[in-house]
């Protein structure tokens, strides 16, 4: 059945085919800290709101097999706090096991924040030596400068493959990548935004929410389910290892 939801998601997103047999496996380490701040229901893709958070003491780490930072040393991924929706799965097909915006969570996190940092990157080359500290991008941004469009589709076919068991044969994982190489999401490679604003967003939630979890004797309660000063919902959907 997956087969011709596949067929649905490739010609809604008109998608550039990725092999995702020709990736390798990478590696995951760390925990994967996600917090719900809201919904959106104006995209037909993705999820929601939600903020990743690195974990204090064990962040989520990627090690990729195949790509390379400018250095020439395997590309490690340590995405920082940020906005991210999920997988931009088509809402219409979300229902479909493998196809839900969270299936591959850590997966979606990385190349997510590749997009983020990437917006980044675009603002600086449009503007040069005009911009100053702090809208310049981090270091972890400046690891990804050398990737291409096509590599942050690959990005996604071997995060996903890396989440899988040994052998497992592609399926979703497939789609969802090639998925990621068509059109709507080239679009969003173009994108620019400042850097500033992504490295302190004008949204208040990540400090806020950082600020609460390091107060001391919290319950467990009071941590999963509370309030921002401007009234919004918030929600611990989970501190996992990924595996």
């Amino acid at each position: 059945m997956w087969r011709f939801f596949a067929c649905v998601v490739l010609a809604l997103g008109a998608c550039a085919p990725v092999n995702y047999d020709a990736v390798t496996k990478g590696e995951f380490d760390g925990l994967v800290q996600l917090y719900w701040v809201g919904g959106n229901t104006s995209s037909a893709v993705g999820d929601g709101k939600f903020l990743y958070l690195p974990h204090p003491t064990n962040p989520l780490r990627y090690t990729s097999n195949d790509q390379y930072d400018p250095t020439g040393k395997r590309l490690v991924i340590e995405p920082p706090a940020f906005f991210t929706d999920g997988g931009s799965v088509p809402r219409m097909v979300q229902g479909v096991p493998g196809f839900n915006a969270w299936a591959f969570g850590p997966a979606y996190i990385v190349h997510d924040w590749a997009f983020e940092a990437h917006r980044c990157l675009n603002y600086k080359k449009k503007r040069g030596d005009t911009v100053l500290d702090p809208d310049v991008p981090t270091p972890e941004m400046e690891k990804l400068k050398n990737m291409s469009f096509k590599q942050s589709a690959e990005l996604m076919a071997e995060t996903i493959k890396t989440l899988l068991p040994k052998d497992t044969a592609g399926g979703p994982g497939g789609v969802i990548a090639s998925f990621t190489a068509g059109p709507i999401s080239y679009a969003a490679w173009q994108d620019e935004k400042s850097c500033a604003e992504i490295r302190a967003p004008k949204d208040p939630a990540p400090e806020e929410i950082q600020q609460r979890m390091s107060r001391r004797g919290l319950s467990q309660a009071q941590r999963e389910v509370f309030e921002l000063e401007d009234g919004r919902k918030v929600k611990l959907i989970g501190v996992f290892k990924v595996r």
